[in-house]
């Protein structure tokens, strides 16, 4: 659908990044790659890595990021893989992890 919607782009005139992707954290079963235009919603409900990718323009609406205590961690709650806009709707709730020697 992406590819779709990135050839109407091209072939309009629109940017591509015109055509936002609604990315629901509480459907995560591993790690997620926020990607230009992306609009996160949801609580994580799990101990994955979210990642934004370099140049990347996305939107927290509303997510819950929680952080926890794992025995080996090498992530915040939030990273970037580069520069990275990030834009803040709704009350969002993120804090990092924390490592344990388990």
């Amino acid at each position: 659908m992406k590819k779709l919607l990135a050839a109407i782009a091209v072939a309009t005139g629109i940017a591509a990044g015109a055509f936002a992707s609604i990315v629901n954290l509480s459907n995560a079963g591993g790690d997620i790659t926020l990607v230009d235009g992306d609009i996160a919603t949801g609580t994580l409900g799990g101990n994955y890595k979210v990642s934004i990718a370099d140049g990347a323009m996305v939107t927290l609406n509303g997510v819950k990021i929680l952080g926890g205590v794992v025995s080996s961690c090498d992530w915040a709650g939030i990273n970037c893989k580069g520069d990275a806009t990030i834009v803040l709707e709704e009350a969002s709730d993120i804090s990092s992890f924390s490592w344990s020697k388990g």
